[in-house]
């Protein structure tokens, strides 16, 4: 071999010992690389899987925070519908006591009214059979008489006895007897 086939043989050499090299370098620097990338998918998925776990916690929290509004609300709307009822129920009571009230004051009254309807009537019977003197002569042949010819009393005793009757009954008693009572009509209408 001559002098040039040996520098080709040292080139090829050398050339071959470049690539070696830098076959070796590259595995070197791209396993770091791989290494380092499959470190990153590791803690991707981990990050991925905490906030997973996460999310559902947070999302059982939400749904358990929002179950327990519902309650409260749920709660509060029954003992609004609770006190309602109750002032209703208060107030049918007292409609119920008011109107009881009211009937037995009607029956009062209807049963005054009746006693003094009693009492007017008996002072009418009185009067159409009593026959009334005025303490005044009077003139004309039927002073005293009345239309049908009974004996009765003329325009002027009538208002005389009224007149004496209101005065009367401005002091209080007619007769000694109380002005509700028919004695005390009587009285004041015919002493």
């Amino acid at each position: 071999p001559s002098g040039e086939a040996f520098e080709e043989m040292a080139r090829a050499a050398a050339r071959d010992e470049v690539r070696r090299q830098l076959v070796s370098e590259r595995a070197t620097v791209l396993m770091p690389r791989q290494q380092q990338e499959e470190h990153f998918r590791t803690e991707v998925l981990a990050s991925l899987e905490k906030e997973t776990e996460l999310r559902k916690g947070g999302e059982e929290r939400v749904v358990l925070d929002v179950k327990g509004m519902l309650q409260e609300e749920r709660h509060s709307r029954e003992r609004e519908q609770l006190a309602i009822r109750t002032r209703v129920d208060q107030a049918e009571e007292n409609i119920f006591a008011d109107s009881g009230k009211r009937e037995e004051r009607d029956r009062e009254v209807r049963t005054m009214v009746r006693k003094v309807q009693e009492d007017l009537n008996l002072v009418k019977r009185q009067l159409t059979v009593m026959p009334v003197k005025s303490p005044f002569p009077t003139t004309g042949s039927t002073s005293g008489l009345t239309r049908d010819g009974r004996p009765g009393s003329s325009a002027s005793s009538v208002s005389e006895h009224a007149s004496r009757a209101s005065g009367s009954r401005a002091s209080g008693l007619v007769g000694g007897s109380s002005p509700g009572s028919a004695h005390g009509l009587v009285n004041l209408v015919a002493p």
